[in-house]
Formats: structure tokens, C-alpha cells, sequence
């Protein structure tokens, strides 16, 4: 039933089209770029990539949107790649390492689904990467 809950949620009068299709372009990207990095990773890095996804791309996505028309034009796929290739390792870096320090005994599963142990590294990765 598209007039309740979860549509009326996720599409209403405050949903922006350019930033809904442009942040999904970008989730494919990431999505991408995180499936063919898994074969370098081993153990809990490579944990950080399967666990972590949303998290990591909830950071690009913050990076990325500062860009002056991720909300006014559908941008070019080109430019989003090139976009993401410029940030993602650093973001996907401090991830990891914000993971081994915070958390180093916690089961990166159990990590990234708590909400409240995200915005902590969240808090930790902002601080390694500003």
C-alpha cells in the first residue's frame, strides 16, 4: 500500500530525486568497489568490509554530497566514480582501523549492527579524517 508506511516514509513532498538517484548510483559504486576488495582482506578486515557496507557507504555518501549539484542534477557515473575512487580507500582505511581500535575483541557483525557502537566509530573516523 503505497499511501502508509514505509512509502509515505521514504517517498513524500521532502524526498529530493537527484539526491535519491545519485545516492543510489553511488551505493552501486561502493557496493562494487567493496566486493572486489574483499580478496585482499583476510580475518576481521576482511569482516570490516561485509559487516561494515552501509556504514562505509553512509560516509562516502557524506563526502559526496558536499559536491555543489549531488542535489540539483542527476550527476554523470563517470564523475560519481571518479568521486568515490578519490575517498573511499582513506574511508574504508580509517574504518578498519577505528574498528581494531575500538572494538579489538568485538565481532565486527556484532559492530556494525548497533547503532550506537557506529556513531562511536563514526565519531573516531570524522576525527582521522577531517
Amino acid at each position: 500500500d503505497i499511501k502508509k508506511a514505509p512509502y509515505k516514509v521514504l517517498f513524500n513532498s521532502g524526498t529530493n530525486a537527484f539526491t535519491l538517484i545519485n545516492s543510489v548510483f553511488t551505493m552501486r559504486i561502493v557496493d562494487k568497489y567493496l566486493q572486489n576488495k574483499e580478496i585482499d582482506y583476510e580475518g576481521r578486515n576482511k569482516l570490516a568490509l561485509v559487516h561494515g557496507n552501509r556504514l562505509i557507504l553512509h560516509l562516502v555518501l557524506n563526502k559526496i554530497s558536499e559536491e555543489e549539484d549531488f542535489n540539483n542534477q542527476k550527476l554523470d557515473k563517470a564523475f560519481l566514480i571518479d568521486k568515490v575512487d578519490g575517498i573511499w580507500t582513506n574511508i574504508l582505511t580509517a574504518v578498519i582501523d577505528a574498528m581494531n581500535q575500538v572494538y579489538p575483541d568485538a565481532y565486527p557483525a556484532n559492530i556494525f549492527k548497533n547503532v550506537g557502537r557506529c556513531r562511536e566509530l563514526i565519531n573516531v573516523i570524522n576525527k582521522k579524517i577531517e
